[in-house]
């Protein structure tokens, strides 16, 4: 089996609206964000030898990076946990199949989807 997985980072700040605690106050991250696709059965195509080119992962995710960088992801995702992030990632990758999507607010801690 092999994948390929493209990183991205954005700044953007969030708060969460639905918890008791420091959280619930206006807070900013780094975010590092994830993407991992899986070829058809684990294998790259025999044409290319790729899975996917990364600029087309990139092409692809780059306009949802734009609607969450440098703002306040409230403004696009109502109850901005990591974890609501990175299911908004899966329900707008509409032109990719990802095996699965990491989304960390910090360096040791991130929320994975996987479908």
């Amino acid at each position: 089996m092999i994948s390929v997985c493209k990183i991205f980072y954005i700044e953007a700040a969030h708060w969460l609206p639905r918890y008791v605690g420091k959280c619930a106050n206006m807070h900013g991250h780094r975010w590092k964000i994830e993407i991992e696709l899986m070829g058809k059965e684990g294998i790259p195509d025999p044409a290319s030898g790729m899975i996917m080119d990364f600029h087309h992962i990139e092409v692809a995710v780059q306009p949802l990076l734009d609607l969450l960088d440098h703002g306040v992801v409230n403004r696009t995702i109502e109850n901005p946990t990591a974890e609501n992030i990175a299911q908004w990632f899966a329900d707008n990758l509409t032109t990719l199949n990802p095996c699965r999507i990491r989304v960390w607010e910090t360096p040791t801690s991130y929320a994975e989807w996987l479908p």
